[in-house]
């Protein structure tokens, strides 16, 4: 049969670097690199495994007889802030398409990755989904999908569900200030300030929400606007300071 690779190393004295989720190990950090396949042709990797700080990936490799990419899919992927399985797959001709199955992100820890506008070509398209995404302490989007990239800035569209209650869509963009832009909408602003916690006593209404991001992690600023929600119960002055708080805060 065909030849039997085994490739391992401490990765010591090597630099690795992926921008695009915010990692890096410098050449002083020591870690973990497992290669095994078949040289044949195609070549197939059936073992691919690599740890280092922030970074815990195993997974598989497969190419088309031509030697084009089939399939880079990785069953188990540990970044810290994200968790869950990934895969690279070629299409043809075209740039190959990032694929994000499962598992759960946590947008508090995700690096600075800069956002905007990317020089040297288009974004890939990466298609997303999540069983859950953390937005803050007592905020997530659950069953959160979308599709980005595909263009020379960092695009796309989503939705998912606030707190596993109410619908929300939003698009992401590039902002005036080089990083992004995002615009979430919803048909009941009402039922999304109450999944999230911070109004109880509206209902129905449009939800206009614009964010931009902002120099720093985690720093934003943005408005929002809730068309048409009415407001049942009194007293209400209390929990109206409240949404004015939080909506400051964004």
């Amino acid at each position: 049969g065909p030849p039997r690779l085994l490739l391992t190393s401490d990765l010591n004295r090597v630099t690795l670097s992926l921008p695009e989720i915010g990692w890096a190990k410098p050449a002083a950090t020591p870690g973990r690199l497992v290669v095994e396949g078949r040289l044949g042709a195609p070549v197939q990797l059936d073992r691919i495994e690599i740890e280092a700080p922030g970074l815990a990936a195993s997974g598989t490799l497969g190419l088309n007889e031509d030697g084009t990419l089939d399939r880079l899919a990785f069953d188990a992927v540990d970044l810290g802030w994200f968790t869950g399985r990934a895969a690279l797959v070629g299409q043809g001709g075209a740039p190959p398409r990032w694929e994000i199955g499962g598992g759960t992100a946590d947008l508090r820890r995700l690096p600075d990755l800069g956002g905007g506008a990317r020089a040297g070509g288009s974004v890939p398209v990466i298609d997303v989904r999540l069983d859950r995404l953390r937005l803050g302490e007592t905020l997530a989007l659950t069953g959160f999908r979308g599709r980005f990239g595909g263009a020379a800035a960092f695009t796309g569209q989503f939705a998912g569900a606030i707190n596993g209650a109410e619908e929300v869509q939003g698009s992401l963009g590039p902002a005036a200030n080089g990083r992004n832009a995002y615009a979430i909408r919803a048909d009941d602003a009402g039922a999304v300030f109450r999944a999230a916690g911070i109004f109880s006593r509206g209902y129905g209404g449009a939800l206009d929400l614009r964010i931009v991001e902002e120099e720093g992690q985690g720093r934003y600023s943005g408005e929002v606007r809730a068309g048409g929600m009415r407001v049942r119960d009194a007293p209400i002055l209390a929990e109206l300071l409240g949404l004015i708080s939080v909506v400051g805060l964004l």
